[in-house]
């Protein structure tokens, strides 16, 4: 937390002393500049540091009521510079935002990048996405304060790209050797070592911000013109069968009511395809004339078109079950995470437990993992649509339940070509 003490200037000129600013900002963080105003040393309190207002009604009082004033309205303001910008705390951005007090019609010249992000995010649309640009928006300013720079939008340039890329790639251990830095920009999460999908992730976010600065004309080009982006790998998509979910459903876990609770809605998740976000805000009202109807969250405002998922027997029986309860909402879910943990049991309990071959994201090379240990809310969505696709190999039909569009790539990842497919092919040239 930043805190700042006046001082008052040794140095008098016509009964007069100018007042200093002692600014401290964290870890090494201890500057002084002139902060413009006066005050008689006569009027000023040197152990509580301001002024010393007589309690007789004059011009005078008048005139040191509206000084403490101004210090404390500077104070506040270069206080709330400090947490907003979370700029490199220099001399030169001290004495700047100082200047910028008195003269606010001035501006600074160019746009600063943390600036312009900032100000884009707030144009942003949906709940998810507003939250990842934070996160680029947050590592940008760990990036300036690890590079000790502070960059304007007209610096955005294919080199700094790369620059930045490596620094993402390699936060996990930048945070170890400079903590300083997650301690000024901190993070929900401890850092972990990224692999080209989660460096994509980022980037394309830098990159839709550097092509909306280009439109605006603050960019003249976009420094992904040069600079490319790493493209996503994914390995063939796993998922369970339908046996599988069909016994993981059928398996005991009376013995533990909140992990059977969780088991129920995630095989409920393996009938409809939904998101977990939307699993989440899913409501009795959702349930319409035997189907499911909702929005989803992720293209509610860019594309609000209605899902409607009919309900197999086995999601009407789960519906029925949590039918009774006081809560308005559709299944008693619990949170993301912790959802996952008890998926991730109810396979091991069901003895759902064989090898699958994934991609490591991180290696780039695939490695065998049991199933049980990669299961996750996601792998509902992923079974749904990929046991839908065995039997009717339309991507447009799913995709008017699951909500993908009939283009959509991600719908790659859940349509795996088995050899069931190829011999479903092959049989039709006899």
């Amino acid at each position: 937390m930043a805190t700042i003490k006046y001082t008052l200037s040794s140095r008098t000129n016509n009964g007069l002393s100018e007042v200093h600013i002692r600014f401290s900002g964290g870890r090494g963080v201890d500057l002084r500049a002139k902060s413009g105003l006066y005050c008689s040393p006569e009027r000023w309190n040197t152990s509580k540091g301001c002024v010393t207002i007589p309690r007789i009604r004059s011009d005078e009082a008048l005139e040191l009521t509206e000084l403490q004033r101004k210090l404390d309205e500077l104070k506040a303001y270069m206080i709330k510079s400090f947490l907003e910008e979370r700029y490199p705390v220099t001399l030169d951005w001290l004495t700047q935002k100082i200047k910028a007090f008195y003269n606010p019609n001035i501006k600074e010249s160019g746009l600063y990048v943390v600036d312009a992000f900032g100000k884009w995010i707030s144009s942003c649309k949906g709940e998810r996405y507003t939250a990842n640009a934070r996160v680029v928006w947050r590592a940008w300013q760990r990036f300036e304060l690890y590079q000790k720079a502070r960059y304007l939008v007209s610096d955005l340039t294919a080199d700094l790209m790369e620059k930045f890329g490596d620094y993402l790639r390699n936060e996990h251990i930048i945070a170890k050797e400079r903590p300083d830095i997650y301690e000024a920009v901190s993070e929900s999460r401890k850092p972990v070592p990224r692999g080209d999908n989660s460096l994509s992730t980022l980037l394309r976010k830098m990159r839709t911000f550097c092509n909306t600065c280009v439109r605006s004309g603050v960019l003249s080009v976009s420094p992904f013109v040069e600079y490319k982006v790493p493209q996503e790998l994914y390995g063939t998509p796993y998922y369970i069968t339908i046996d599988e979910r069909n016994k993981l459903y059928s398996t005991d876990m009376s013995d533990n009511k909140e992990l059977a609770k969780q088991r129920d809605i995630f095989v409920f998740q393996c009938c409809v395809g939904c998101r977990v976000r939307d699993l989440l805000a899913l409501k009795k009202t959702s349930v319409v004339n035997g189907a499911l109807e909702y929005v989803a969250d992720k293209t509610r405002l860019d594309n609000p078109e209605v899902l409607r998922v009919p309900l197999n027997s086995i999601a009407c029986e789960i519906v029925a079950r949590y039918a009774n309860t006081d809560s308005e909402k559709l299944l008693p879910f619990l949170s993301s995470q912790k959802y996952n943990v008890y998926i991730k049991e109810a396979f091991t309990r069901a003895e759902i437990t064989r090898l699958v071959t994934v991609r490591n994201s991180v290696t780039g090379f695939s490695e065998q993992q049991p199933i049980n240990k990669l299961a996750s809310s996601h792998m509902a969505r992923r079974t749904f649509c990929g046991n839908l696709y065995k039997k009717v190999k339309d991507a447009r039909l799913i995709g008017s339940m699951s909500g993908h569009s009939p283009n959509s790539r991600s719908f790659a990842r859940y349509s795996e070509i088995d050899d069931e497919i190829k011999t479903e092919l092959v049989t039709m040239l006899l």
